[in-house]
């Protein structure tokens, strides 16, 4: 397929500002003359201002050069697709399955190891040379190779340039900080200006993850077949940092992604250390534009090999067989997220796409200035970290020893032993391990 014009694209993007939310129809004539061979591709993704958005860019497109294929997108919370995907595959309930589906790095091995056959395996069609190690990985069970890789979930520290300011904090002082250093930060930051540092969700410790990975360690080991907490030294700094961000009363809470995000859009947390796909709801509030930085997350200062770079979901799309070849999907999928480099490009600038492909320097928008984040080169800053980003098993059961965690978490901050707690959550997580 030869590649598409970058206007194209742009006029795409311009055109579907007006129509985000529906599907792009046939003209009348010809649905008259193809309605019966026209073919729909339902797909299930998450996220409206990133991973929908791109959907929605990409359904805007290919229906301009493939009128006979309807592509519906749907938006969904990541739990709901999830539970939906699970329930009905396990039914074996195949006309309520989407197509396409997205899922995040942390869940798709879990759900291969039970549902692989369910899947298409792409390893005939894709390049997957073209991709980083670690996506790569990522989207492999047992030398077969299932997803087409999407965003590389770096992440990094947003932080408001402007509240820093206040404090007497520049840009170079956030740079290659360890999280003593931000802890200190965020103190001053509170005393000047009243503002708390980060918002946390007790029930989502994304923080945690992006700790331990930017160390080389996780929940598990031994290709995630025995539970790694007790005696893990990376986990148990990693809890002594987010235990004291906690009682240093320098963090804003949160219940859910709505409230979560609300918290940075409305001002109310000079931080958001997450993926770097957070930019596009950061680059929602337009008045706010050169009051971001971006730099680097901090790293722990007492484990050998920490680093300032770590990752914060990231995710992949993957073809449902339904019973059938899932040829059409796979075609549209191929053609515009593995074949189609003017389209990544576009992404790069609609959504702020860090994308996982190893040749970014072949496109126009990778090292483009952000006018936003103060004049950066933000995704090549993203693209950045991803290269240094340490590779980790993460296992089938990121969530479930998660649950886990967060209540070992709330006992710590009862003023329960660390030693008993992390023994606990230890043979829970084994337990869990051992009984899927």
């Amino acid at each position: 397929m030869g590649k598409r014009r970058i206007w194209l694209g742009l006029c795409m993007a311009a055109v579907l500002t007006g129509i985000l939310g529906a599907t792009v129809q046939v003209g009348a004539a010809d649905k008259a003359g193809a309605a019966d061979k026209t073919e729909t591709v339902t797909v299930w993704s998450w996220d409206n201002n990133f991973n929908v958005k791109a959907m929605k860019l990409a359904e805007a497109e290919y229906e301009q050069e493939h009128p006979d294929v309807d592509i519906q997108v749907v938006s969904m919370e990541q739990e709901n697709i999830m539970d939906q995907l699970y329930n009905n595959l396990s039914a074996g309930i195949y006309e309520e399955l989407p197509d396409i589906v997205l899922i995040e790095d942390y869940r798709v091995k879990a759900c291969l190891q039970r549902f692989g056959e369910e899947f298409l395996e792409l390893g005939d069609a894709v390049d997957y040379g073209n991709y980083v190690d670690y996506k790569v990985n990522a989207v492999t069970l047992d030398d077969r190779h299932y997803g087409v890789p999407f965003d590389s979930g770096a992440a990094v520290m947003f932080y408001r340039r402007d509240v820093l300011a206040q404090a007497g904090y520049s840009d170079e002082d956030m740079q290659d900080i360890t999280w003593e250093r931000y802890t200190e930060i965020a103190r001053d930051v509170y005393e000047a200006t009243g503002m708390k540092m980060i918002t946390l969700d007790p029930s989502d410790l994304g923080l945690l993850r992006i700790m331990l990975q930017s160390a080389g360690s996780w929940y598990v080991k031994d290709q995630g077949l025995t539970a790694d907490i007790e005696d893990n030294q990376v986990l148990k700094e990693a809890l002594d940092v987010y235990l004291k961000l906690l009682r240093a009363g320098i963090t804003a809470s949160s219940n859910g992604w709505d409230e979560y995000v609300s918290s940075y859009q409305d001002g109310r947390v000079a931080t958001v250390i997450s993926g770097c796909w957070s930019a596009s709801s950061i680059k929602e509030k337009a008045e706010q534009a050169g009051k971001w930085g971006v730099a680097r997350i901090p790293r722990l200062e007492h484990c050998e090999g920490a680093v300032n770079a770590s990752g914060n979901g990231g995710s992949a799309w993957y073809v449902l067989k339904k019973g059938s070849d899932g040829a059409k999907a796979r075609d549209f999928l191929l053609e515009m997220y593995d074949q189609n480099p003017d389209f990544i490009n576009l992404l790069m600038e609609e959504i702020n796409l860090t994308s996982v492909r190893r040749d970014l320097d072949t496109f126009p928008n990778y090292e483009k200035k952000d006018d936003y984040f103060g004049g950066i080169p933000f995704l090549k800053i993203c693209a950045d970290v991803v290269e240094d980003i340490p590779d980790v098993d993460f296992g089938s059961y990121t969530y479930e020893i998660e649950d886990v965690m967060a209540s070992a978490i709330q006992n710590l901050l009862k003023g329960e032993s660390e030693e008993n707690v992390l023994r606990q959550a230890q043979i829970k997580a084994q337990g869990i391990i051992g009984l899927k």
